[in-house]
This record gives C-alpha cells, structure tokens and sequence, in this order.
C-alpha cells in the first residue's frame, strides 16, 4: 500500500512540475511572439511587423529571398494588411511579400529604384501600388495573380518591365507604358482577362511573344511608334480586338492586321492614333439569379494624369416593370491635372440619380473611387463640385488613408480652402481611470485628426485581422471627467471598422475600443461585406442592425487566449496538489495506525 502510495505521489510530483513548466513557457509566449515581429532585411534595414502594417526603415537595398530562404516575415504573411517602406530603402528584394494575399495597399518612397522577381506575387487583395518617381524596373512576375489590382500610374522613369510582372491580374482595365519604357518581358500582361485599354507610349521596338495572351475583354490597343516586330500569340484569344492605333510603318501595320485577323477574321484596319486621351468602351448583357437582365457598359479613360474606369449598370426585372440603374467610377489620379482630367470625363455622371429618377427607374446613388498618388489633401474647389449631389466619394490617400464622403451633407459656404486627410493612430498602452470608467479593460487606440470635416464621413481604420468580426466602439471625450460611445461597429475579415461619423474635430479627443463588455449585439451596425452572414433590415446609414449570430475565437486574442492556458494550467496545478495533499495525509495516518498497532 505505501510503495503504490508513493509511485503515485511521484508521478503527481512529475505531472506538477511539468505543468508548472508549461505554464511559465506559455506566459513568456507573447514575448517570444513580439520579438520575432521585428528584425533585419537587408544590411542597413529593419522590419516591423505591428498590428497588421509591415514598416521597412533604413537605408540602402532589401535582400533577395529565396524559396529556401523566404523573407523573415514569411510565416506570419496572414497578419499583414499594409506594407510601408520609408524614404532610404532603394530595392524590393525577390519575393519579399510573396503570397502576402492580405496586403490591401503598399506606400513606396522615392528612393526605390527596382522591384525584384515575383515581389508580390499572389498578393490576391492587393486594391493599389502608388508606383514612386524614381523606379526604373519591375521583375519578373513582380506583381502576377494580383487578382484585385485594378488601377495602375506607371512613373515616367520606368525603363524596364520583366515578363508576366503582370501575369493574370485579372481586374486590370486599362494600362498606359509611359514613353521612357524600352524593353518589356514576355507575357507582361497575359490573363488580364478585364483588360480592356493598353497604351504605349515607350520607345519599345519589339512586342515580346504572348504580350496580351489570352487578354479576352481587350478592345482598344495603341502600339509604340517605334516598334519594329511583334511576336508571336501576342494577340491570342483576344477576340474582343476592335481598334488597333498604330504610327509605324506600313509593314508593321499589315504584320499587326493579319495577326489579329486570324483569331477575328471581322477585324478591319490597324489606323494611326488620333490623340493622347484614348478610351474604349465595352458593352454587355446578363442574367442575374433571379432572371432579371443585366446591362453593363463600361469605359476606361487613360489622360495623362488619371487611369479611370467607368461602369454603368442597368437590371431591368423579368417584368420590364422597374430598372435599377448604378453608376460606378474608380480613377487613380496624379495631383490638381488628375482631378481636372476626372471631372471632365465624369460630371455627367454626377447629376444622374436626379437625371433618371421617375417611377419606373431607381437610381442608386453614384459610387467615386478616388486613389490619390502623391498627396493627403483635397482642395475646397473640388469638394464643391460634388457637393450636394447623391455621391458617395471615397477618397484614399498616398499614405492609405480611407474616407467615404457623403456629398449631399457638403455645405459649400462652410468648406475652407483644403483638407487634410490625415490621421493617426495609436495604442492606448495606459489608459486614464476616466477611460476605464467607459470601457473597462477593453483594449483601445487612440486617433487624431489634424483638422475639422464639416460634413459626413464614412472613416474607414485599419484595425487588423486579430480583431475581425470583434466589436469596435468609436469613443468622445465630452468632458475632463467624462468619455461617451458614438457608434460601435462590426469589423471586417480584412480587420478595417468603418464609422460613419459627422464633423470630426481636431480639438476634440478620440479613442477606438474594441470589445467593450456593455455592448450588445443589437447596438452594432454591420458591414456591407457580411450583411449576408450577420442578417440586417435596412441602409448603412445610421440605421441600426440586428445581429443573428457572432463568429470569432471566442472574442479573444492571443494575449487572452495565454491567460486563459495559464490559468488553466494554475488550476490544474492547484487541483493536483490538493489531490496530493489528501493522499500524503492519508499515507500518514496509515503509517500512524500501522505504527500504534505494532506497538501493542
């Protein structure tokens, strides 16, 4: 009975020990987690990995990754939302950020020269590169199966362009390679099946082989003046091929026409381009789900200073009793000449909801995408065109700033010269006890904003993907002694909030919570991106919805997640000393009777 006694106490010692090991390893986690979120990339850079955004610093050039040796940053691809390189950094290394497929947006500085080999290949939710002034070449498949890349500005220092950089970017519209441009790889742009413009204006004199391979929506090609030979497939299963604009010679005219003409017999000339704007329109007819017919026409427009995309959508029910008309546009712009040149070809469209609107038509709001490559400002003259119309412009800065303006709130006589979209965002690492009157021990940020917005936005903030489908509040300081919640919101799988919001104010102190235990389910609004998950009765704006269900790790972090371990792993360990305790004592009292019965 004893030596059973005591192997079984052994073994609870053993079980004890290795626990409590256990416990402390999983309480040092977060500190081996954090370190391993920073280190370097190249001789002179470093690397920072910080909720969600990837920063380089430093200076000089990144180093070149391999399939053997991928970036440092590589297995932690999934929590990266942005990539920030600063002023310094003069090269992208090969497959730096590799099927980094989070990555919405990335900030180059001027010193980039180069972006190596399949860089961002796979980045599948890659929306825009703002492509500094200073860069002379793109790698091999530097950008290929960037599904969501859809407007480009190509720098007028770019020199050379390696195959397939653009490879199956197949949300690709309309690209303009700028006149510096000498040498482009093999199949640059093969599979950009949305493909609808290409303009050269480089001193290219050879069109590689499968150039526009497969390109099925292109319609509208202008050739570089200077080309001497075109390849072979370079117009492959383009079927969609209706203007060919080229100033070479006669020979290459014919050798173009009869490459085209054997994939579509109909195609008539290859004529010389008329002017430096060119746009081409695409028409097409569906069905929807439910029967109903689907107009889309769509024109890409290429200037000088702005790459824009228009759709128009018609769905005319199965009845022919209603049409619900949409119009969309998405531009990337350089600069004052950038808006200049988007409001010439897109006011129409501004007034169309007025325009169209009668009992058999419903006209949705007009959608403006607007990216702007090279500042964080938008001046009063361009606000007041927009303004009191029903647009939505939503405006993303060269710093990746993201605001949704509600246009119809604009009151010209209230718009001072500029704005300034910029923000800042930082965590809230000590709280006030006023602070924690409101939220508790919720985690925070706090945001500032540089000046007041007179009008209603849509603020759209980069939490991270750790925080998806978690509440976030968007906090006021009303007093010294008082904080109060305006809106709690939803966040989305891609861990951005969105807070519709009505004159901010660079006075006035903010915080964003999430997670605040008093907030209930049906105080939240819900992004459009999981309506269909989540249920909802009405509109986005300022109408609450009624949550049908909550998916998450249980609303908790990694942090929470190691405190939760170890306080299981405390109590497991507490459990099993007391289960020792009672067997020693009871050893002992057998020892105690055995003892006292030998004695008599």
């Amino acid at each position: 009975m004893s030596k059973r006694i005591k192997k079984i106490n052994i073994l609870l010692q053993q079980t004890l020990a290795t626990i409590i090991a256990a416990s402390v390893l999983i309480a040092l986690m977060p500190l081996f987690l954090k370190a391993a979120d920073s280190g370097n990339c190249g001789q002179d850079l470093n690397w920072m990995l910080e909720e969600g955004v990837l920063k380089i610093s430093g200076s000089g050039s990144m180093q070149n990754f391999t399939e053997e040796n991928m970036a440092p940053w590589y297995e932690k691809r999934m929590e990266i939302i942005e990539v920030v390189i600063e002023e310094g950094v003069t090269s992208i290394g090969d497959l730096a950020f590799y099927e980094c497929m989070y990555i919405q947006a990335v900030t180059l500085p001027d010193s980039i020269v180069s972006i190596g080999s399949m860089s961002f290949a796979g980045c599948t939710s890659l929306l825009n590169v703002r492509f500094n002034e200073g860069l002379k070449s793109i790698g091999v498949k530097a950008f290929s199966r960037c599904e969501s890349l859809s407007n480009l500005i190509f720098p007028d220092t770019l020199i050379k362009i390696g195959s397939q950089a653009f490879y199956r970017c197949s949300s690709l519209a309309s690209i303009r390679v700028p006149e510096m441009v000498s040498m482009i790889g093999t199949g640059v742009f093969a599979y950009c099946t949305s493909l609808i413009q290409a303009i050269f204006e480089g001193m290219i004199t050879e069109l590689p082989v499968w150039t526009f391979y497969g390109c099925t929506s292109l319609v509208s090609v202008t050739l570089p003046q200077n080309l001497g030979k075109v390849g072979e497939y370079v117009f492959y299963d383009c079927n969609s091929l209706e203007n060919i604009y080229c100033d070479s010679d006669e020979n290459i005219k014919e050798m173009v026409k009869e490459q085209i003409q054997n994939i579509s017999p109909t195609f008539a000339e290859v004529t010389e381009r008329k002017n430096s704007s060119t746009s081409s329109i695409v028409l097409n007819t569906e069905k929807d789900i439910e029967g109903n017919i689907v107009q889309i026409e769509r024109e890409v427009i290429e200037k000088d200073n702005a790459s824009i995309d228009i759709v128009l959508k018609n769905t005319i029910t199965n009845n022919n009793a209603r049409t619900t008309q949409e119009v969309s546009i998405n531009a990337t712009i350089n600069g004052n000449n950038g808006w200049v040149d988007l409001l010439d070809e897109t006011t129409q469209y501004l007034t169309y909801p007025e325009r169209m609107q009668n009992e058999m038509n419903d006209v949705n709001r007009v959608q403006v995408v607007v990216r702007l490559n090279d500042t964080v400002q938008v001046s009063s003259d361009i606000l007041k065109k927009y303004a009191g119309k029903k647009v939505d412009l939503c405006i993303i800065t060269k710093d990746n700033a993201k605001w949704i303006i509600d246009c119809e709130s604009i009151d010209s006589s209230k718009l001072k010269d500029s704005y300034n979209l910029t923000y800042s965002l930082t965590k809230n690492a000590s709280p006030t006890e006023e602070q924690k009157k409101l939220i508790g021990d919720a985690e925070s940020y706090l945001i500032e904003f540089v000046q007041e917005l007179p009008f209603n936005v849509t603020l759209v903030v980069r939490l991270g993907i750790p925080y998806s489908r978690l509440f976030a509040s968007f906090c006021q300081q009303v007093s010294t002694q008082n904080w109060e919640i305006l809106q709690s919101v939803l966040v989305e799988d891609t861990g951005y909030a969105s807070f519709h919001l009505n004159t901010l104010k660079e006075t006035v102190v903010y915080m964003i919570a999430v997670d605040v235990a008093f907030v209930g389910a049906n105080e939240v609004f819900i992004p459009e991106s999981l309506l269909s998950e989540y249920g909802g009765l009405v509109d986005e704006y300022g109408t609450k919805y009624v949550i049908t269900g909550r998916k998450s790790s249980m609303g908790i972090n990694i942090f929470q997640l190691t405190l939760i371990m170890v306080g299981v792993l405390f109590f497991s360990a507490v459990g099993i000393g007391t289960v020792m305790y009672i067997l020693n004592k009871r050893h002992f009292k057998n020892e105690e009777y055995l003892y006292v019965d030998g004695g008599e």
